[in-house]
């Protein structure tokens, strides 16, 4: 299986995010629930189960995400798509469905803005095309 595909989203357990129980427990993010121990203050991370972490997901990003017109615009990260200790595929496809419509209304915002802009633009050229401006 080809894990070599990245997506935005996501962090390395432990590397970029972390959260520490008040019983000393390592959890892979603050934004969670109590999901995924990858250590604690005693033992230190547990680096197989970080990469057991990135690699499930991996698992579920190449069979959802690798053909998706959004996978580049994506802030979806394991919050999304766990319950519990698991990926929750149904979750996923929710949150993905969540994802890709909120993408699509921005584009279509920025496309809108962007055209507002141009038309805006070319009516002061259009105003002042015979006006010499700045010169006196």
């Amino acid at each position: 299986m080809d894990t070599s595909f990245s997506v935005n989203a996501i962090c390395i357990p432990g590397g970029d995010r972390l959260f520490v129980t008040t019983d000393g427990y390592l959890k892979i993010c603050e934004s969670m629930d109590n999901s995924f121990t990858i250590g604690s203050i005693w033992t230190g991370f547990d680096f197989s189960k970080i990469k057991n972490i990135i690699e499930k997901y991996l698992i579920y990003a190449n069979k959802f995400c690798r053909k998706c017109w959004a996978v580049r615009l994506c802030n979806l990260c394991y919050i999304y798509f766990v319950k519990g200790e698991k990926f929750d595929v149904k979750m996923w496809k929710e949150n993905c469905k969540k994802e890709r419509a909120g993408i699509e209304d921005f584009l279509k915002f920025y496309i809108e803005i962007s055209e507002s802009k141009e038309k805006t633009r070319n009516r002061f050229k259009e105003a002042f095309k015979n006006e010499k401006i700045g010169s006196s």
